[in-house]
């Protein structure tokens, strides 16, 4: 099966406060975590998981901005 990343992220802006995608809070992760589950993931957790990881990784690389 092919997971459509695209769309399950936009499902998570739609959700999430603000529609900005914050995977460091815990109460998002759960949202995707929901989202994987509806759209038949079984392994949804774990999946979630990855992606917090994956998140932060871009994070931690992306430029900082400088005032």
């Amino acid at each position: 099966m092919i997971i459509n990343f695209q769309e399950i992220l936009k499902e998570l802006e739609y959700r999430v406060e603000h529609g900005i995608i914050d995977l460091t809070k815990e109460e998002q992760v759960t949202k995707l975590v929901e989202i994987l589950r509806e759209n038949k993931i079984s392994d949804a957790n774990e999946i979630a998981q990855k992606v917090r990881v994956y998140f932060s990784y871009l994070n931690e690389a992306s430029p900082k901005k400088m005032n």
